[in-house]
């Protein structure tokens, strides 16, 4: 999957630095911040990078010392992690590795890594399994507290290795959950194999963690809403058993005004500048998976750029349980209205995905029943923006 993202928050290291002469601003080169990976970055453009990143300098006492400053940007680490630009101070505060430099040497390229049981500050991290890259075993019971960014409206969860127990039908062996506080709708449930998925998850309105609070009155006299933070919780529940299961989830937080942050109620958001690409269902598995029977629906999104008004999905893979039209209740993917199902996608194996007026993003909904006995491996589709006519 690719992605383009340029996001407006704006957050500075500040060091000071010797130097022999007098000088006022030094540039450094942009291709220093360059994503070639393609991944959701933070605080940058991500992809062909083309901005003018820089560490600014100003001089102070007559020249022998300098406060450098430089915005805490995605890196491309050198063990080929994307990291995030900080002082050597405070990467190491935050419990990081350094991976690589930043900033024309003036900061390291830091990767933070969380393991079981921690509670995670620090944005653009990674929550690995104990041990990673190393595999564990069942059975093992493993949570992460994600907490809400100061003006974060949803965080971005990408599988960069996601390697658990399938399913049979539903996840009833291993399983990987997302609670918030404050939100009552339901996450769905995964496991398997989800290399290269992601997955969006909007964070609860002040209002609604407000009038949590107040209800169970935890607040202590303290009505402001605006000291309320949300919390997740993401747990990996692993059945006995020495399977080897692995995983390494970034997680990266966005604020309503960067272009990756993905509308409110998309589970995933497709936004590759090439206008094109591919989805597939969980535990789709280059076609060896199983269509995960979640009992629920959720959104894939695709964002449509200015002068794109239609998308084609072709399939290369398409097997649901059910037989479209008549028997597609539990199972289906819901396109302009229509269900589809069983093991063709439309008459021909291809849709077309029109815009709804006034929305500047495309839709299709997944919705699975509660089980799935034929074992139907899921979709995998093609996708490619169509410009208006």
């Amino acid at each position: 999957m690719g992605f383009f993202c340029e996001t407006s928050s704006k957050f500075l290291s500040l060091i000071v630095a010797a130097t022999l002469i007098n000088v006022i601003s030094a540039a450094v080169p942009a291709d220093l911040y360059r994503n070639v990976n393609q991944t959701v970055g933070l605080n940058s453009t991500i992809g062909n990078d083309t901005s003018s990143r820089e560490a600014r300098r100003s001089v102070v006492s007559g020249g022998l010392f300098s406060i450098v400053s430089f915005d805490n940007v995605a890196c491309n680490g050198t063990s080929g992690e994307v990291g995030t630009c900080y002082s050597q101070a405070e990467c190491n505060t935050l419990g990081g590795t350094t991976n690589g430099r930043c900033a024309g040497n003036y900061g390291v390229c830091c990767t933070i890594k969380y393991t079981c049981g921690a509670t995670v500050t620090a944005n653009n991290s990674y929550l690995v399994n104990p041990g990673y890259p190393a595999t564990v075993s069942g059975p093992l019971t493993c949570s992460y507290t994600v907490v809400q960014i100061k003006g974060a409206t949803s965080f971005y969860l990408e599988f960069i290795k996601f390697d658990i127990r399938g399913p049979s039908g539903p996840c009833t062996n291993d399983t990987f959950t997302v609670t918030q506080s404050g939100v009552t709708t339901a996450f769905p449930t995964l496991c398997g194999d989800n290399d290269g998925q992601m997955e969006y998850i909007q964070w609860a309105t002040k209002s609604s963690l407000f009038k949590r609070s107040i209800k169970g009155g935890s607040l202590g006299g303290i009505t402001l809403p605006s000291l309320i933070q949300s919390k997740a919780t993401l747990t990996f529940t692993l059945a006995a058993g020495s399977d080897a299961r692995s995983w390494q989830i970034r997680v990266v937080q966005f604020k309503s005004t960067d272009a990756c942050n993905a509308p409110a109620g998309c589970t995933q958001y497709y936004n590759d500048p090439s206008n094109m690409g591919t989805v597939q269902s969980y535990n789709y598995n280059g076609g060896q998976g199983e269509f995960i029977a979640s009992n629920s629906c959720s959104q894939r999104c695709f964002r449509l750029p200015t002068g794109y008004c239609s998308m084609t999905l072709t399939e290369d893979t398409f097997m649901l349980p059910g037989t479209a039209p008549n028997t597609c209740t539990t199972d289906y993917l819901l396109i302009n209205g229509q269900r589809y199902c069983g093991d063709t996608l439309g008459t021909n194996g291809a849709v077309t995905v029109t815009q709804v007026t006034g929305m500047n993003y495309l839709t299709i909904t997944e919705c699975s029943g509660p089980s799935n006995a034929d074992m139907d491996l899921g979709y995998s589709l093609r996708y490619m923006l169509q410009p208006c006519t």
